[in-house]
């Protein structure tokens, strides 16, 4: 480090400048100032070391019973006109002799300023590191590539995206892949610069600047790699008009990593235990990612909403995978034509099919308890229910809301609300088969259009390039079409990804096209992304302020007690 700088100056005490010029030539000139009467050290021209030259500097005198005084041999004074002397003559040619400059007060730059000079120096140091660059940016989208082009030549005739029952699985693992490249970029971060980071602090250096200069690396590390992974393996799989889409959920994903990694870096001592920390890190994305154990469907009568466990709602590669199989299947250069179409029928369909003649029992066996159980609890779970699908039937678009709906309980249900509850059922059936009607028209004007845009190519031609059978059997199987009655609601089962959530808190069955927030539905792309994103979020205030670092330091301090 010391043979690294262009100019190295060393001051003596009281102040005295006893030499300034280059590193490897500091040593020359102590022992050839002819103040020192021998040589212990020898030359080394290429690699000075700091120590060589103070040990001379340092030099005591001997005294006359051979043992070292504490005087010095060369005094500081002796040693400053030593240099002055012998640089005197080029000290004279660089004097300028031209106006003094303006006294100003020495002063910190400003906290954007530090930002950009400590993002400057995270460049200078890791983008001129070869092996760095070329692990970080290049070694991961090269195994991207790896992976795509093993898939690919699993087909030995002739490839399509449409037969490629391994997209779920490359997608999986890609995401997988990248978290794991987002901790390893960052784990290493700021480990070795936190007595560096202490004396800034010291000196009041923001440190709030460092670590956002950090991120913003880190950042623009992930940017690249994303891009880059996405460019080639979509290309390679054949996948078209999703750059966007992939990129976004792998940028979030590595963002994690980055952040995550940093956290470890900066609150654990050991580097080798932060190593050891990642294998864990990952095998609950693993094990929870919706790759590796299915869920999210009705199972053993619980609803499909309240079979994903809890851990996994803060698993990251849960929402991305979630994310981009929904996204590929809805929004394919194919499917995106019909998705809408088929997700109201679907609905209609099944409100006709399932939803109505079950609220037609529940209705007459609101009249039965009416007429000889008026005091029963099954009577106020019957009218709970009621009131619940109804107002869940009028919140859609293409369906007028029960204005009556404030009636169905025990103290105001009666024959009136009866019958007006009946009309309302027999209206919705009606509109059901008119609306069935419209959208069977309206998907085959669609399919006409598509036909005259296609021109001479084939539509199942074009279908098998853009549209993943695998993914659709991944998102539409089901083993019967049915509903369950949990609290007061009734939960479909069905094909999940054209079934609306019933929470409206966002909580949702596995593979929901969209979640729902109170009266809004947003979609799940959107919904997953900010969800990491909050994640994301939340880890960035953890590293800001330190928060695991003095969690820890807590049992560091019971253990030192």
């Amino acid at each position: 480090l010391y043979n690294m700088f262009d100019k190295i100056w060393f001051i003596d005490q009281d102040g005295y400048l006893i030499f300034n010029g280059e590193p490897s030539r500091s040593l020359s000139f102590f022992k050839e100032s002819g103040l020192f009467p021998y040589y212990f050290i020898q030359n080394r021209l290429e690699q000075v070391s700091p120590e060589d030259v103070i040990k001379i500097v340092e030099t005591k005198k001997i005294q006359s019973d051979g043992n070292l005084s504490d005087e010095r041999l060369v005094s500081p004074k002796l040693w400053y006109e030593a240099w002055r002397t012998k640089y005197k003559s080029k000290i004279a040619d660089n004097i300028n002799y031209g106006k003094a400059l303006p006294i100003s007060v020495s002063r910190l730059p400003g906290i954007e300023k530090q930002f950009i000079l400590y993002l400057i120096r995270n460049f200078r140091l890791r983008f001129l590191n070869f092996g760095y660059l070329l692990f970080h940016l290049f070694i991961i989208p090269l195994l991207g590539v790896s992976l795509a082009l093993i898939i690919r030549n699993m087909y030995k005739q002739q490839y399509t995206l449409g037969e490629n029952e391994y997209l779920p699985l490359f997608i999986f693992l890609s995401i997988i892949i990248l978290l794991f490249s987002g901790l390893l970029s960052s784990v290493e971060e700021t480990f070795h610069e936190k007595k560096r980071i202490k004396r800034d602090i010291s000196l009041n250096i923001s440190k709030f600047s460092y670590q956002n200069a950090k991120i913003a690396y880190l950042f623009l590390l992930s940017g690249l790699q994303s891009i880059l992974y996405v460019l080639l393996t979509n290309k390679i799989l054949g996948i078209q008009e999703m750059l966007v889409p992939y990129f976004l959920n792998y940028f979030s994903i590595l963002v994690f990593g980055n952040i995550l990694g940093l956290i470890l870096s900066d609150s654990i001592r050991k580097l080798n235990i932060s190593y050891i920390l990642i294998p864990f890190i990952l095998l609950p994305n693993i094990i929870f990612g919706g790759y590796t154990i299915p869920y999210g469907q009705n199972r053993d009568g619980v609803p499909g909403e309240k079979n994903i466990p809890v851990l996994a709602n803060f698993i990251p590669t849960r929402y991305a995978y979630e994310a981009l199989l929904v996204n590929q299947f809805s929004s394919n250069k194919y499917n995106k034509y019909f998705f809408q179409e088929d997700k109201k029928l679907y609905d209609i369909n099944f409100i006709s099919n399932h939803t109505l003649p079950l609220l037609g029992e529940k209705l007459e066996k609101a009249r039965f308890y009416l007429d000889y159980q008026p005091q029963s609890d099954s009577f106020e779970y019957v009218l709970k229910l009621l009131k619940n699908e109804i107002a869940f039937l009028g919140e859609r678009e293409e369906i007028a809301p029960f204005d009556q709906i404030s009636r169905l309980d025990k103290k105001d249900f009666d024959y009136k609300v009866y019958d007006d509850v009946f009309g309302y059922l027999t209206y919705i059936r009606f509109l059901s088969e008119n609306l069935i009607s419209e959208h069977e028209m309206q998907k085959l004007k669609i399919t006409n259009l598509l036909l005259d845009s296609l021109k001479d190519q084939d539509i199942e031609v074009f279908r098998r390039l853009n549209h993943n059978y695998h993914i659709e059997n991944l998102l539409t199987q089901y083993d019967d079409e049915n509903i369950i009655i949990s609290d007061g609601k009734m939960y479909k089962s069905g094909k999940a990804v054209y079934l609306d959530p019933v929470s409206k808190y966002g909580e949702s069955h596995f593979f929901a096209s969209r979640k729902r927030i109170l009266k809004h539905f947003p979609p799940t792309m959107r919904y997953n992304l900010s969800a990491i994103w909050i994640m994301n979020l939340t880890l960035y205030i953890i590293f800001l302020w330190g928060i695991l670092n003095v969690f820890l330091n807590l049992f560091r301090i019971e253990k030192n007690q």
